[in-house]
C-alpha cells in the first residue's frame, strides 16, 4: 500500500539513580562551598524484530565542585572555583551470528564486532541495530578565579578561567555494516528518473542490490583539548542617571591532541598526491574528450600530526571580544538601555578524526553511476575490508575511499550582538520593556546537506551535467594498479569520477570549515509583575527573523545559499505565573485552627504557556513550480499545495533552497501546569511538599513534519507527532 502504517507498542526499560551531597561552611572571611553528585541511567530497548536481544544506552556522571569566596575588605572580594566531572556513556547491542544471515565467514572474520547490521529500506521500516557497541569517558577539569573591586564610582571585575577536556572512546560507527536500499535498481524504464509509481526499496532489498553500504574498522582514542579565557569589566556610574559598562575578553583554544598521535591534522588541497605522475601518465594513454590530459590532476591527501606538531588545528589567536553597555534614566520610572558586544563560541570538544588509524570500506554497488548493480548484498565486500595502516602512507592513505578531516584552519564562531530598548515601571510591582536585538554571525561552519558542519569538496563542475547519462559511462581507470580496493581499483570507472576535483577519492568531507554567515533581528517586548498579593506574572513576545548562509544547495555551487534559518521562529509568545491561593493562616480566607489550616493552606498553582511559529521544513531536491505551497485551512491530510513541487529530473542542478519561509511545521501551542501544597509539620522547621505536574496539561497534539517528497505516496501529509501526550508527575519532598 506504500502507506507505511506499521505500528508497534514496545516496553522500554529505563532505570536511573541520583545522589548528591553538599556542604556550605562559613568562617571568618571565608565562604566555602563543596558538592559531590552522582547519577546513573541504564536503558534497554526492544525492537520490532529480533536482533538477538535488547539494545540501549547507559549513562553516568560523577562531579565534584569546590568554591571559595574570600573577603579582603568591604570593597574587595576574591572568588575561586574548581571542578571535575566524569561523563560515561556505553552503547550496548546484542551479539548476533552474521553467518546465519548469509554473510561470508571470511568477511565476518574481519569484523571487529558481530552484531546485527544496520539496514535501511526506502518504502519500509529499517531493521537492525542503530550503530555499533561503543563507549565514551569524558573528563572535564575546570578552574576559574576572579576579583571584584569597588572603587568610588567604579565596580571593577577581572579574572581568568580554564577548562581541560579529556576523552577516551571508541566511536559507534557501523562495525557490522550499514546498508541502504532505495528504489534505484528497481525503477524504470529509466533507472535515473524517480517517480512515485516506479521501483520499490523492498524490491531492491529482496534482490540484494543496495544503493550504498559501508563497514567500519574503528580506532580507540585518548584525546585532550584545552580552553583559556581572561576578562576585565568596569561598571562606571558616571552620574546618578548614567552608568557605562566597559569590558574586554580574550579567549583561545589550541586544538586537540591524541595520546599516541593517532590524529589527522587536516586535508591538503593543492599539493600533488604521490601517485599523480603515474596516474597522469595512465590517463594520457586513454583520455576522455571532456578533459585534456594536461588538465587531469591528482591533488590532495590527508595530513597527519607529528611529534613536533601534535594538535589538529592551527591556533586561532584573534579572539578579542570588546563589550560596551549603557543605562540612562530618562525619567524617574523610565530607563534606556543599549549595548554592543563581540562574543565567541568555541567548538573545543576533545574529538579527532582518525582516518588511516581507522577505515571505512565502501561497497562497490555500481560501476556505471547506479544503472546496473556490481557487488551484491550476499557478498558485499569481495575484496575484503580496507585495513588501517596509521599514518605510514602519508598522502596515499585511504586512496579510493571517502575521507574526512577537521578543517585545520577552522576558527571560533564570532558573533556581534547589539540591543537598544526602554524599560518602564508601572506602579510598585510591574515593569514593561521593549527592545530591539540584533546579531551577526561570522565564521560559522559550512555544510553541503542538512547536517551542521560537513562539506563535501569533491565534485565536478556544473557544466558537465549537460553530459547526462554519459557521466555514468564506464571509461578506462587511470588508477588501476595504484589503488588496491574499492570502486577505483576496478578496470573501469564512471566518466564522472575523472571530472571530480579529487578523482582519487570517492568523497572528501571537510568538517567545521569556517566561512558561514548569519543575521538575526528581533523586536522583543515583555512585562514582569513581581510577587504581590499572591500573584507573580511574566509575559514575553518576540518577533524575529533569522537568515543563514551556511549550506551549499549543490556541491559545485561557488558559495552557500542565503535562506531562512533552521531555528527561525518569527513569532514566540510565552507566559508564566505563580499564584498562591488565598487560603490558610495569614491569607484572605484563613483559619486559626491548626488542623484546618494544614488542609486548606499552602496551596500554589503555577503554569508556563508557549505559542511559537513552526520551524521551516527541510526540503529534498525538487523543482519549484512557482506555485506557493501555502493553502487556506491546512490539515494533516494535506498540509500544503502539492502542486508547488515536482520531482527533480536527473542530471539537473537543484535550485530550491533547503528551507522555504512559506512551508513550515505546525505551530506549537502548549500549557504546562503544576499544583503544589506546602504543609508545616510540628513546631520545628519541617515542611512536607506535595507537587503534581501536568506536562502538556490540555493534551494538545503538536503534529510533526509533513512529507515533502513528491515521489512518496504520503506526499503532503503529516504522519507524525512532535510532542508527547499529557504526562502527569507526582512528587513528595520532606525538608528539615
Amino acid at each position: 500500500t506504500h502507506a507505511n502504517n506499521f505500528y508497534a507498542v514496545l516496553s522500554n526499560k529505563d532505570d536511573s539513580d541520583s545522589y548528591s551531597v553538599r556542604v556550605d561552611p562559613n568562617f571568618n572571611r571565608h565562604r566555602i562551598f563543596g558538592r559531590w553528585s552522582f547519577n546513573k541511567r541504564v536503558g534497554r530497548n526492544p525492537t520490532p524484530y529480533d536482533i538477538g536481544g535488547l539494545e540501549g544506552n547507559d549513562r553516568g556522571q560523577t562531579s565534584i565542585g569546590l568554591s571559595e569566596t574570600f573577603t579582603f575588605n568591604p570593597s574587595t572580594i576574591l572568588t575561586a572555583q574548581a571542578g571535575f566531572s566524569r561523563w560515561t556513556q556505553l552503547g550496548v547491542h546484542p551479539p548476533f551470528d552474521l553467518i546465519s544471515l548469509g554473510f561470508p565467514a571470511s568477511l565476518v572474520g574481519q569484523m571487529q564486532q558481530s552484531i546485527f547490521p544496520t539496514i535501511s529500506v526506502a518504502d519500509a521500516m529499517g531493521i537492525g541495530t542503530s550503530e555499533g557497541n561503543w563507549f565514551e569517558h569524558t573528563n572535564t577539569y575546570s578552574f576559574q578565579t576572579g576579583v571584584a573591586k569597588m572603587a568610588g564610582r567604579h565596580n571593577i571585575k577581572f579574572g581568568f578561567q580554564t577548562q581541560i577536556k579529556q576523552n577516551n572512546s571508541v566511536p559507534a560507527r557501523f562495525p557490522s555494516g550499514n546498508y541502504s536500499f532505495n528504489r534505484g535498481f528497481t525503477q524504470g524504464p529509466d533507472p535515473n528518473r524517480v517517480a512515485s509509481n516506479s521501483g520499490n526499496g523492498v524490491a531492491s532489498f529482496l534482490l540484494g542490490t543496495p544503493a550504498s553500504a559501508t563497514l567500519d574498522l574503528r580506532a580507540y582514542n585518548a584525546t585532550q583539548a584545552p580552553y583559556y579565557g581572561w576578562y576585565f569589566q568596569d561598571d562606571f556610574k558616571i552620574t546618578p542617571k548614567l552608568t557605562l559598562n566597559l569590558g574586554l575578553r580574550y579567549e583561545i583554544t589550541l586544538g586537540t591532541t591524541e595520546r599516541y598521535d593517532r590524529n589527522v591534522f587536516g586535508f591538503v588541497r593543492a599539493s600533488p598526491n604521490p601517485i599523480e605522475a603515474e596516474a597522469r601518465a595512465a590517463y594520457a594513454r586513454n583520455p576522455i574528450p571532456e578533459l585534456a590530459p594536461a588538465d587531469f590532476r591528482v591533488l590532495g591527501g590527508l595530513l597527519f600530526v607529528t611529534k613536533e606538531n601534535r594538535r589538529n588545528a592551527i591556533a586561532d589567536k584573534d579572539n578579542w571580544a570588546p563589550r560596551i553597555g549603557v543605562a540612562y534614566r530618562l525619567l524617574p520610572r523610565t530607563v534606556l538601555r543599549a549595548g554592543f558586544g563581540v562574543f565567541h563560541s568555541f567548538w573545543w570538544q576533545p574529538f579527532v578524526r582518525q582516518d588511516g588509524f581507522s577505515s571505512e570500506t565502501a561497497m562497490v554497488t555500481s560501476l556505471d553511476g547506479g544503472r546496473t548493480p556490481a557487488d551484491l548484498f550476499r557478498n558485499p565486500f569481495p575484496q575484503g575490508l580496507v585495513q588501517p595502516v596509521g599514518a605510514s602512507l602519508g598522502m596515499r592513505t585511504l586512496l579510493g575511499q571517502s575521507v574526512q578531516s577537521y578543517d585545520q584552519y577552522r576558527k571560533a564562531i564570532r558573533t556581534q550582538r547589539w540591543n537598544f530598548g526602554f524599560q518602564q515601571e508601572l506602579g510598585a510591582e510591574t515593569m514593561v520593556e521593549i527592545t530591539y536585538v540584533g546579531q551577526l554571525g561570522r565564521d560559522l561552519p559550512l555544510s553541503t546537506g542538512t547536517g551542521d558542519d560537513v562539506r563535501n569538496i569533491n565534485f565536478y563542475p556544473e557544466r558537465f551535467l549537460a553530459l547526462g547519462t554519459r557521466l555514468q559511462d564506464p571509461v578506462p581507470n587511470p588508477f588501476l594498479g595504484l589503488i588496491s580496493t574499492g570502486a577505483l581499483s576496478r578496470t573501469t570507472v564512471p566518466r564522472s569520477q575523472l571530472l571530480m576535483a579529487y578523482p582519487h577519492f570517492s568523497a572528501v568531507n571537510i568538517q567545521r570549515e569556517s566561512a558561514g554567515k548569519s543575521s538575526y533581528h528581533s523586536l522583543q517586548a515583555g512585562a514582569n509583575r513581581r510577587m504581590s498579593r499572591g500573584l507573580q506574572l511574566q509575559v514575553a513576545y518576540t518577533w524575529s527573523k533569522l537568515l543563514e548562509q551556511l549550506r551549499f544547495i549543490n556541491t559545485f555551487d561557488p558559495a552557500p545559499s542565503k535562506m531562512i534559518g533552521e531555528f527561525d521562529n518569527p513569532h514566540r509568545f510565552t507566559a508564566g505565573f505563580i499564584y498562591e491561593l488565598p487560603l490558610g493562616r495569614g491569607k484572605r480566607f484563613g483559619s486559626d485552627r491548626a488542623v484546618w489550616n494544614r488542609l486548606i493552606g499552602g496551596w500554589q498553582v503555577s503554569g508556563i504557556y508557549i505559542y511559537q511559529t513552526g520551524a521551516a521544513v527541510w526540503l529534498p531536491a525538487v523543482v519549484h513550480t512557482g506555485i506557493s505551497p501555502k493553502i487556506d485551512n491546512p490539515t494533516i491530510a494535506q498540509w500544503f499545495n502539492r502542486d508547488s513541487m515536482r520531482i527533480l529530473p536527473p542530471f539537473t542542478a537543484r535550485r530550491n533552497p533547503w528551507m522555504w519561509n512559506d512551508l513550515r511545521m505546525p505551530n506549537q501551542n502548549n500549557w504546562d501546569i503544576a499544583v503544589l501544597k506546602n504543609t508545616a509539620l510540628g513546631p520545628e522547621r519541617v515542611n512536607l511538599q506535595f507537587r503534581a505536574e501536568f506536562i502538556n496539561a490540555f493534551n494538545r497534539v503538536w503534529f510533526g513534519t509533513p512529507d515533502v517528497n513528491p515521489a512518496s505516496a504520503n506526499y503532503g501529509k503529516i504522519l507524525s507527532q512532535a510532542n508527547t501526550p499529557r504526562d502527569i508527575q507526582l512528587a513528595l519532598k520532606l525538608s528539615f
